[in-house]
């Protein structure tokens, strides 16, 4: 199963080639950049990228382009590999600020976590820098079907990687789906990424926070209830401004994140979503709503203090 995958920290006008590859050991003359090497890397001249040799061998596009993206397809090329057939392409976005990016996108069919494993571990030996890493996955639970409301379970494998080597960025992201752990690892597609530092989104390592949280319900009459305190965990995805369950699963997709505070929804019972807000300087996490539900109406507020944790560990 092949997927289209865009990466989420596309955002403007830009030019992109694109290497999609089946399977097999990855080899750097497959690609038009190589990421492999540090000193190419570090020779990158991204105001005259693509230069005539990366469009050495590249005929122009004439497939069918995507009409509501926000990218298109300029140039490709299709070569024989180790990995069957190889597809370059060149694309660039439909902002009006351009931006360069080399954009290599691998389908592999089996053991993505293993190949992807040997790749990240292959740009970690040839450009020789530490790089950023992030792991994603979740389980969620989805609709099989737009005509049915009978729901499955569903896993997401999803590693990210950064590295960063004088006016480049490279980024790696592995991406595998199923349902269960075990099949989201063996289907799926590795990106990697070429871009310019200076436009290049950075990777941020999720920041985990512990709180502790003291609630209250006051009924429309005046009766107050009091809720044992809880402990909640939250990972702050600064990426792709998300709040994260200590399972990575999503517990708020649209969050708000700014110097000052943390903004979300957070439904954590069956009634509807609460907004919450944590002070990013004092760490207290705060929040109130009027609920009603079933025809009774009263006030859910809490209070509480959240602390960083540098990883997320189980105590048993």
């Amino acid at each position: 199963m092949m997927i289209e995958r865009l990466p989420i920290w596309a955002s403007a006008a830009s030019t992109i080639c694109v290497l999609i590859l089946s399977s097999g050991p990855l080899a750097a003359e497959e690609f038009v950049i190589n990421p492999f090497n540090a000193r190419e890397m570090r020779a990158l001249d991204w105001k005259r990228f693509p230069t005539p040799q990366n469009l050495k061998g590249l005929q122009a596009y004439t497939g069918t382009q995507n009409k509501d993206g926000n990218w298109y397809f300029e140039y490709e090329k299709k070569v024989s590999s180790s990995y069957g057939e190889v597809t370059h392409r060149i694309m660039s976005y439909k902002d009006k600020i351009k931006k360069t990016y080399a954009y290599s996108i691998l389908y592999l069919d089996n053991n993505v976590k293993d190949k992807c494993n040997n790749i990240s571990a292959k740009i970690h030996k040839g450009l020789g820098v530490d790089s950023i890493s992030i792991d994603r996955g979740y389980n969620t639970n989805m609709l099989i079907s737009n005509k049915s409301k009978k729901t499955m379970d569903w896993y997401f494998y999803d590693h990210v990687e950064q590295w960063r080597i004088n006016n480049t960025s490279v980024n790696f992201s592995c991406f595998g789906f199923g349902p269960d752990k075990e099949s989201a690892k063996k289907n799926g597609s590795v990106i990697i990424r070429a871009e310019s530092s200076k436009y290049a989104s950075k990777v941020v390592p999720i920041t985990w926070l512990l709180c502790a949280v003291n609630s209250k319900i006051v009924f429309a009459d005046g009766e107050e209830r009091k809720i044992p305190q809880k402990k909640w965990v939250f990972g702050v995805d600064h990426e792709r401004t998300a709040i994260l369950r200590s399972d990575n699963s999503r517990i708020d997709r649209k969050a708000v994140i700014d110097d000052q505070r943390i903004k979300f929804n957070f439904k954590f019972s069956k009634i509807r979503a609460v907004p919450f807000v944590i002070d990013r300087y004092t760490g207290v996490i705060s929040a109130s709503e009027n609920i009603n539900k079933d025809g009774i109406s009263y006030r859910y507020s809490a209070s509480g203090d959240c602390e960083k944790r540098a990883k997320l560990k189980k105590k048993f």
